[in-house]
């Protein structure tokens, strides 16, 4: 797994990271034929990173948040989703080209894409080793910060020559290092980080994170794809999700 792709694209303008799905096509009874014929298959590609979306290692089957959510789709919709995962930059690239229909991510280039829900938000901050404490940015100072090579925090972060940050090739080094207390802090995407320390056994020797920043996870769909008749159908199915608390459970299953 490879996160650097993905801080480089969350570096951008947040608004923060990519425009709200807005898009309201063709009317919901034309996804499917008055037939009753089976409804299309979309292609759904989306960022390869646990807990949001990886391929078991035992089972060689694809699964994590992301998955759950396109799972819950079709049984609300009939829609069906082939699903790709790939690194942060070609999944954007794929879905503006168009060879991919939709997927959920970072906010994409708005002239490109379509909009859609919201689905969760994605917290970027620092995890420090058991016994520290951070409660503001400010704490950093002082500290041994793991940082991945290539990657993006914030703006602030990024471009903070005060800080002693010491970079690394992947979250699992850093966590380690954490452990092992030869850095005080890792920084990063939290919910992959802490996955990675569960996966360790690393946890206990960790403490509690804070959040620096939160990005958005859209559901988005290319705007040259030939489904966009079923954005309003799934649209309509994130937002009663969100109501009757899927999301939330997701969340819990998931340690989100």
């Amino acid at each position: 797994m490879n996160n650097n792709d993905f801080f480089k694209k969350a570096r951008r303008p947040l608004g923060p990271i990519l425009a709200l799905l807005t898009a309201f096509a063709s009317p919901l009874g034309n996804a499917a034929s008055e037939s009753g014929e089976p409804k299309e298959t979309l292609k759904m590609v989306t960022l390869a990173a646990p807990p949001w979306a990886s391929q078991s290692v035992q089972s060689g089957e694809i699964e994590g948040a992301f998955v759950d959510i396109v799972k819950a789709l079709t049984e609300r919709t009939g829609y069906q989703f082939d699903i790709t995962l790939t690194p942060f930059v070609r999944a954007g690239r794929e879905i503006e080209r168009g060879t991919q229909d939709c997927t959920i991510l970072a906010p994409l280039d708005s002239e490109k894409v379509i909009a859609g829900e919201l689905t969760f938000q994605h917290p970027l901050g620092a995890i420090p080793r058991k016994g520290l404490s951070l409660k503001r940015y400010e704490d950093l100072s002082g500290q041994r910060i793991s940082v991945l090579r290539g990657g993006s925090l914030s703006e602030r972060f990024d471009a903070d020559t005060t800080l002693e940050k010491v970079f690394d090739t992947d979250y699992a080094t850093g966590l380690r290092k954490v452990a092992r207390e030869r850095v005080d802090v890792v920084v990063g995407a939290i919910p992959t980080l802490l996955y990675i320390a569960r996966m360790e056994g690393i946890t206990a020797e960790l403490g509690e994170p804070l959040v620096l920043r939160n990005i958005p996870l859209m559901f988005q769909c290319s705007k040259i794809s030939t489904h966009l008749d079923a954005m309003p159908a799934i649209n309509q199915a994130l937002r009663d999700m969100r109501d009757e608390g899927v999301f939330d459970t997701i969340q819990q299953q998931h340690e989100l």
